[in-house]
């Protein structure tokens, strides 16, 4: 596969809006929550950050307990105001209540267009991909979700250079493709469109290579170096062996498709690329408007295996 075009000119980067405005943090104490905070300052770049600990234990106390639920807030507001010391510029935020719930309404109130949370920190964080809370969060927010596998060494300035975006042949789950584009050119990232078939799972056919082909052409042609690759196997397993085959740094994924990309983020197999671990997941939020960025035109490449 030939080597694709994929600086910018000096202008178009200079002009290119950063996809995030304020990002929020949602963390619950545990040093393994902690491991979101490279990625969210990386994609924070030149906004506003806001560390969030959610108090669900004070939630839950009443009564004689009250003095001991004032003090689990005294040491929330000391651990974030240590945490902030590692984020310059940070807001911090205590809030009592359940986890999903407070994290959808400080967003909401603080008009966050991301929230990034870690897999397996300790109680709530750990209950954020499973069950009912996780649907809460992905189809509540209008916000993005960004999921970083926390059993996996966090560096301390995480890697940016190629996105993984899964279709399946719906313009639902083409919805991610306007954030893609922005965080690619914000950061200088390539874009590998991914399409899974397989027994029931993806449009098969021409048809679809060519939107493939169309949407890969599209970001060439923004200054993005694009590519598509079509495979056969069970989604989960097929994403991850094409993360690693393509080197991918981050998977971003619509939250509203429906065939293979609605399984992914509602079934097994989100749980299963999730805990994978492979890289962290961008989940969109509502759709933005199509994207679209004039600019240095470049080719775009596929594999079919």
């Amino acid at each position: 596969m030939s080597k694709l075009l994929r600086t910018m000119s000096t202008d178009t980067a200079a002009h290119t809006a950063r996809p995030f405005s304020r990002v929020l943090v949602a963390l619950d104490g545990s040093p393994r929550s902690e491991c979101s905070l490279p990625w969210a300052t990386r994609l924070a770049e030149g906004t506003k950050i806001l560390l969030l600990r959610v108090d669900t234990a004070g939630f839950a106390l009443s009564g004689d307990a009250v003095a001991l639920a004032s003090r689990l807030e005294g040491e929330a507001r000391a651990y974030l105001a240590k945490l902030a010391r590692r984020v310059p510029g940070a807001e911090t935020r205590v809030v009592t209540g359940p986890a999903a719930e407070t994290i959808l309404n400080v967003a909401a109130s603080t008009r966050s267009d991301l929230v990034v949370i870690a897999t397996h920190g300790a109680s709530p964080v750990r209950r954020l991909l499973v069950g009912g809370t996780a649907e809460k969060l992905v189809h509540g927010a209008d916000s993005p979700l960004l999921v970083i596998p926390s059993w996996r060494e966090s560096p301390t300035s995480p890697r940016l250079r190629r996105l993984l975006v899964p279709l399946d042949g719906s313009k639902a789950s083409e919805s991610i493709i306007t954030l893609a584009g922005q965080v690619g050119l914000a950061h200088g990232a390539s874009i590998v469109l991914a399409h899974v078939l397989a027994k029931g799972v993806g449009r098969k056919g021409a048809d679809y290579r060519s939107s493939l082909r169309r949407r890969a052409a599209e970001f060439s042609a923004s200054g993005i170096e694009s590519w598509w690759v079509e495979r056969w196997g069970g989604a989960p397993e097929t994403l991850g062996k094409i993360i690693q085959d393509e080197d991918i740094d981050l998977v971003a994924m619509s939250a509203h498709g429906y065939g293979a990309v609605k399984r992914m983020l509602l079934g097994s197999v989100t749980s299963r690329l999730i805990r994978m671990g492979h890289v962290p997941v961008l989940i969109g939020g509502r759709p933005r408007p199509a994207f679209e960025r004039p600019g240095r035109t470049g080719h775009a490449r596929h594999a079919l295996r």
